[in-house]
């Protein structure tokens, strides 16, 4: 907390608040001011005597300059003035995202209505409702060609991303040593099935997404589903966004239901094009793009107790390759 309060009462002057604060609630607090570059990520929650609470994001990151801090504001409002449950953003001399000194550090400010705790957990109904707000999203941005001039890094399928880990696959097979005629067919297919995706969607067009619509961006309040949280707000091809936003919400989420990853991620696209229907071209990529991220989805490679790398630090081949024989078989199928 050596930070927290100093810091906010420096933001909310720049936004000329000046209620009393009751309280401040930390939600992300890293200050790293020492390094070079230095970074700085601090979201809180802000109560007020009178005022409804706040949400309050100062941050100095080196892959989120101003400019493109305010571009994402800006999206986050179109979205929210086409009728998106988001929350209000709050700006000053027609600027969202502010700058101030702190410590000889250039640090931007943002503020936001807080509306609520995010999804603990889902079911197959509230994923069907998530899919239909993902897919009018997408559509606004279509219909109005709504643009951040900016790339992704976490759903860039067709460049470097945090959810098909081909890479980290290779890196595995080299630090042990395993058979490389399953890695060379892996690649293989691999890059063929992203060499067709990508040539057909020479023709379509990239539009702004919101990045991540994961539970911790998700507030279900009156019945609605609320999104909030654009600090990865990019541009990508919609059907790609589409197919890993619904294997991130189907298969890493908490349910409490007993589905199972079909009817989850069954339930996603019908509530998708209940809102937006797939052009022709987005038809032929869907399955080339489910196909290879569900052979190479990050959680079969690591982190899972049941992953390759863990199995390997189990010194467990038999498994290990009967995996890599699946996913060669999968890509090739």
């Amino acid at each position: 907390m050596r930070y927290s309060k100093e810091l906010v009462l420096q933001g909310l002057q720049l936004f000329e608040i000046k209620d009393k604060i009751v309280n401040i609630e930390p939600f992300i607090e890293y200050f790293n001011f020492q390094e070079n570059p230095s970074e700085v990520k601090f979201i809180a929650k802000i109560k007020f005597e009178t005022k409804k609470p706040l949400i309050i994001r100062i941050t100095k990151e080196s892959h989120i300059d101003n400019s493109l801090a305010e571009k994402q504001s800006i999206f986050s409002e179109k979205m929210r003035e086409y009728g998106i449950n988001t929350p209000k953003r709050y700006s000053m001399n027609k600027k969202y995202v502010l700058e101030f000194s702190h410590e000889g550090h250039i640090l931007n400010c943002a503020l936001e209505d807080y509306v609520g705790s995010s999804i603990k957990k889902l079911n197959i109904e509230k994923l069907r409702d998530i899919g239909s707000l993902l897919g009018k999203m997408h559509l606004l941005s279509e219909t109005n060609d709504i643009k951040l001039n900016t790339t992704g890094y976490v759903f860039n399928l067709l460049g470097v991303n945090e959810v098909i880990k081909l890479d980290k696959l290779v890196e595995l097979h080299n630090q042990y040593n395993l058979d490389k005629k399953f890695l060379s067919r892996i690649q293989k297919s691999y890059n063929l099935i992203l060499s067709k995706v990508s040539t057909k969607l020479e023709s379509e067009s990239k539009y702004g997404v919101q990045g991540d619509s994961s539970l911790s961006n998700l507030v279900f309040k009156n019945d609605k589903i609320w999104i909030f949280d654009y600090n990865i707000a990019c541009d990508e091809y919609l059907v790609i966004q589409f197919v890993l936003e619904g294997l991130l919400l189907s298969y890493e989420e908490e349910y409490a239901d007993n589905s199972t990853f079909d009817e989850r991620f069954d339930s996603f696209t019908k509530g998708y094009f209940e809102e937006r229907k797939l052009s022709a071209v987005e038809k032929e990529v869907f399955p080339l793009i489910l196909k290879v991220s569900k052979a190479l989805w990050f959680t079969k490679i690591q982190f899972n107790e049941s992953s390759i790398e863990k199995l390997l630090k189990k010194s467990e081949f038999k498994l290990v390759y009967e995996i890599l024989d699946n996913i060669s078989k999968l890509l090739r199928d």
